[in-house]
């Protein structure tokens, strides 16, 4: 696992940053949170069984889930974040 941090270490730091901005909703657990996403933000990057929905709706659902309040501001705040997430560095990508 340490192998795997290490050798996605931009893609896990940008999903743990991405979990750890929770910090006002979810306390201390935001670092759960961030390992969660920070892990799921590499698979996605690498492209883990050939899909990338590891980092496009796992990440939201984390986060939802962590949130764990079912109103509409987070299903906006999960629409918002699957947006967010689909955008890539520009480059082109044939394995999409």
């Amino acid at each position: 696992m340490i192998q795997f941090i290490k050798d996605q270490m931009e893609e896990f730091l940008i999903g743990f940053v991405l979990g750890l901005g929770f910090f006002l909703a979810v306390g201390w657990w935001c670092v759960l949170l961030g390992l969660i996403t920070g892990v799921a933000y590499c698979l996605g990057g690498m492209g883990f069984l050939q899909t990338k929905l590891w980092r496009r709706l796992g990440c939201p659902l984390a986060i939802l889930i962590a949130l764990n309040h079912y109103t509409w501001i987070t299903g906006l705040a999960v629409l918002a974040s699957f947006g967010l997430l689909s955008i890539g560095y520009g480059r082109r990508d044939n394995n999409v």
